[in-house]
């Protein structure tokens, strides 16, 4: 598989799931439960797409000069998007939970749209098909370890 085609399937699954995190009801026993459930599910999938890609996406891109810096302000941004999500993960039922949320959001969502905009246009012409599939299919087995090691 194209690792392009399967990372924008990630971003389209990680903005769903910021849709139903966004579309829970305000207050509630409930709430609290499912929100944990799908901050968990969230956390889980972007933390291995990270990986997966500061692993086998970005090394072999950081090497053209043309978009270098790109994929270095994509790694920081990860770091960012970790390091909300760690806070976010220690206030469980905090009144700055919802805050921290719009705050991770807005930067997920951004990193998407730059990362899709500039490094997969760039991607497309750096790399060739055999080795974007090549590394779809190493970041595919990436996922499927991972979720593998969390069900056990």
């Amino acid at each position: 598989m194209d690792i392009l085609a399967l990372l924008k399937k990630d971003h389209e699954n990680t903005l769903l799931l910021f849709d139903e995190l966004d579309q829970l009801p305000q207050k509630g026993a409930k709430r609290q439960k499912k929100q944990d459930q799908l901050f968990d599910q969230l956390r889980s999938e972007l933390e291995v797409h990270m990986m997966g890609e500061e692993t086998v996406f970005y090394p072999p891109l950081s090497e053209d000069e043309d978009i270098r810096q790109m994929v270095l302000e994509s790694i920081e941004e990860h770091r960012v998007i970790k390091m909300i999500f760690a806070e976010m993960g220690a206030m469980p039922g905090d009144e700055h939970w919802d805050a921290k949320f719009r705050v991770l959001r807005e930067n997920v969502e951004r990193h998407i749209e730059e990362e899709e905009d500039d490094i997969f246009d760039n991607a497309e012409e750096i790399l060739g098909s055999d080795q974007r599939n090549v590394m779809g299919n190493r970041m595919a087995e990436i996922k499927e370890e991972h979720l593998a090691a969390i069900s056990r």
